[in-house]
């Protein structure tokens, strides 16, 4: 058996920093059982690494032929690159391989067909390892990269150039698989003079509840904008929580209501003064127990709007709400869940606050043209 060096590596590009004094910094360390390799430059260790050269914007039509055009090198200047300064995280493992596997992962470039066969076969094979632990490398990814940026500085980690399943190949991080930044799906549509004249007429010389709509629209923008999963699902559930607690009616349980308010006559009448102060804070505490939670606001508003689809929206929305509560880890000290939100998660949940939102704003059950709409009842 032999050990072989398999890993995640992360590049960043690092706007605006330089290093005091030297041209680059270069660091190796252990964290949990994983190997750091931390470099911060101009010449990234990936030996390679890739840069979209066309579609830059991040976004593409449905059905449409798109060349994603990719240039390596060892340098930016050999792909195009604008910026020469890089941080680069590379956590990984040493893994007991088979000798033969090793062999023909090790074999030189220089050989024929069948062999560079078997040497491709090989890598992928190792590839393989580290993809079957992919989430415990992401994660230690994500706290090396956290704690760099609050010690030393948020630019290191500006933007994620790409990420990348890795073997050491001779001293070097040879890379396997790529991905780089979300590509957003736009859609083709003509904008009628009908929709536009709509539009204009909703505006009055004074809006009801300004500053509010002003909230709730200025989150809405936000997660349109916002590319990373898990701030957009945040960001979405905001305008709905917003919504929610403003027009929501929840039935509240009239009988514990009248048992706690019995209760606090029995104090005022029972007690002294230091006493009242110690038993009406817990009393507080009761009540705020028995208010309805944000989902029981939810259903009212469900049940008052009554859009299409509006029990499935009850269970969607409670869904989404135990998302939110496991992100924000239920207030508990203890924590060991660690979500991920998904990126059709989020096209659901984003279909779900359009549509009550729209309701909200417009009092109309109509919704902006959309091809990608999700069926997020289902």
């Amino acid at each position: 058996m032999v050990l072989e060096k398999i890993g995640y590596r992360r590049l960043y590009d690092a706007f605006c920093c330089e290093l005091e004094g030297k041209e680059e910094y270069e660091s190796t360390f252990k964290i949990n059982g994983f190997n750091i390799s931390l470099y911060i430059g101009p010449h990234p260790r990936g030996g390679t690494y890739f840069i979209v050269r066309e579609n830059d914007h991040l976004c593409i039509k449905p059905n449409e032929q798109v060349a994603w055009h990719f240039k390596c090198g060892k340098s930016p200047k050999e792909v195009g690159y604008s910026r020469s300064f890089f941080t680069e995280i590379v956590c990984w493992k040493e893994f007991p391989v088979d000798d033969e596997l090793s062999y023909f992962f090790h074999i030189g470039d220089d050989v024929d067909a069948a062999l560079g066969s078997k040497r491709d076969a090989a890598k992928f094979k190792l590839l393989d390892i580290v993809h079957e632990q992919e989430k415990e490398f992401i994660d230690c990814l994500e706290i090396v990269s956290g704690l760099l940026a609050l010690r030393v500085h948020p630019q290191l980690i500006q933007k994620k150039i790409n990420e990348n399943s890795c073997i050491n190949h001779e001293g070097h991080w040879s890379l396997g698989s790529f991905s780089s930044e979300a590509i957003e799906t736009f859609y083709e549509f003509h904008i009628q003079q009908q929709a536009v004249d709509g539009f204009k007429d909703y505006f009055s010389d004074e809006i009801k509840d300004y500053k509010f709509k002003m909230l709730v629209l200025s989150w809405l923008i936000r997660a349109w904008q916002l590319n990373d999963n898990v701030s957009r699902f945040f960001a979405f559930f905001t305008v709905l929580e917003l919504i929610v607690k403003k027009c929501g009616n929840p039935r509240t349980n009239q009988e514990q209501n009248g048992h706690l308010e019995k209760i606090e006559e029995l104090i005022q009448t029972h007690c002294d003064g230091a006493e009242c102060k110690q038993l009406f804070p817990t009393l507080k505490k009761c009540k705020e127990k028995l208010s309805p939670s944000l989902v029981d606001y939810f259903i009212s508003l469900a049940e008052e709007y009554r859009l299409r689809d509006w029990e499935s929206d009850i269970i969607v929305f409670k869904k989404f709400y135990r998302h939110r509560n496991d992100l924000i880890h239920r207030g508990k000290q203890d924590i060991s869940t660690h979500i991920r939100i998904s990126k059709e998660e989020v096209h659901s949940l984003k279909d779900l606050v359009e549509k009550y939102c729209t309701y909200y704003l417009f009092v109309s059950k109509d919704l902006y043209p959309d091809p990608g709409r999700r069926n997020y009842s289902q």
